[in-house]
């Protein structure tokens, strides 16, 4: 008896665990590929083609924080990406003032 819940148990684990992997792999994957990209706007495109370059990198950034909710790497991407477009950026957007 014991040895069955053990044999059940150790195929739950490792029924999870793949699914963990095949599901880390891909994360993995897309961030590999936002990386890549980022480094390429950031150190290889001219200047004036930077601005419009990480505009569209934060739409998909954007994309793969939705595509992985609560995953951390994601978001901090995003905001890597963001921070980088702002400083690309040659518009200054203002707060409004509340009132």
């Amino acid at each position: 008896m014991p040895l069955r819940k053990l044999l059940i148990s150790l195929s739950l684990v490792l029924g999870f665990l793949s699914n963990v992997a095949a599901y880390a792999g891909t994360m993995a994957e897309d961030l590999g590929a936002e990386q890549y990209a980022w480094a390429k706007g950031r150190y290889s495109l001219p200047e004036d083609k930077r601005e419009d370059y990480f505009a569209q990198l934060q739409t998909c950034a954007h994309d793969l924080t939705l595509k992985f909710p609560n995953q951390a790497a994601p978001l901090i991407w995003e905001g890597i990406i963001k921070a980088t477009h702002a400083e690309q950026s040659t518009t200054v957007i203002l707060p409004t003032p509340q009132g």
